[in-house]
């Protein structure tokens, strides 16, 4: 075990003649004056071709798969399918957005509504002067009436005697 401690593998799985702490130096030694900088540059230029193409493909593919094969495509359509609905979601969300929108002006309308017809049915709780105005219109035309009925009635009595004569 102690042996295996020190003993360094290369990729291959071959021990490596150096021993640990030599290795370790070399490392830190290499990491200090190694150029990082053209390495990231090394590591960045392979991974952007993978990239580019993918995103051209994604474009081409759905105008060739029809074209090519259908029933070569089916199962590949029927799997991007999803993949499209989601992306067809996505657009639809400011749709749902609009939607939004729409019933919370629906609400809007309806609190208003409501309101008005409340206030329209309390009319009279709203101004007590007005209430008493109506009520008292109302005492004067019953006691307008009444008095009326009485002139017509005594009308009535006294002229049908006069008129039997």
């Amino acid at each position: 075990v102690a042996a295996a401690s020190n003993t360094v593998y290369d990729i291959s799985g071959k021990a490596l003649s150096e021993p640990v702490s030599v290795l370790k130096k070399c490392l830190l030694d290499d990491q200090a004056t190694f150029d990082w900088e053209s390495e990231r540059e090394a590591k960045v230029k392979p991974t952007e071709p993978p990239t580019t193409p993918p995103t051209k493909a994604p474009t081409e593919a759905p105008t060739e798969a029809p074209v090519k094969a259908p029933t070569t495509t089916a199962a590949p359509e029927t799997t991007k399918a999803p993949e499209s609905e989601d992306q067809g979601e996505h657009p639809s969300e400011p749709q749902e957005g609009g939607s939004h929108a729409v019933k919370i002006a629906i609400c809007v309308f309806a609190c208003v509504a409501l309101f008005a017809l409340a206030a329209y049915a309390t009319q009279e709780l709203w101004s007590p002067e007005e209430r008493e105005a109506k009520a008292s219109v109302k005492r004067i035309t019953r006691r307008e009436a009444a008095t009326a009925e009485q002139q017509s009635e005594s009308l009535l009595e006294d002229g049908e005697p006069s008129h039997e004569e």
